[in-house]
């Protein structure tokens, strides 16, 4: 997949992952309430972002929550929106 490294989703997901990596090196949870939702209509790119909490956990030897998967997965599933509808 291409990513538009000057788009608004591209700026908002550096944004997202910055503040996620500062808030899981100091445990600080977030609270996703749409955690379901995101699995069952965003199942790739909750796939993906799984993938990525992995390498997250793996640079950052802290544990990564649901929570932040699935806004990871929400940024993901912006990304392959965007590359579909071009």
């Amino acid at each position: 997949m291409q990513i538009d490294k000057t788009s608004l989703d591209y700026a908002r997901f550096l944004t997202h992952l910055r503040f996620a990596i500062k808030r899981i090196l100091v445990n600080m949870s977030i609270k996703n309430d749409f955690i379901k939702e995101i699995k069952s209509k965003y199942k790739l790119s909750y796939k993906i972002a799984n993938g990525v909490s992995k390498i997250l956990v793996t640079q950052l030897e802290k544990d990564v929550t649901v929570d932040e998967i699935a806004y990871l997965a929400m940024h993901i599933e912006r990304f392959r929106k965007a590359t579909i509808d071009e």
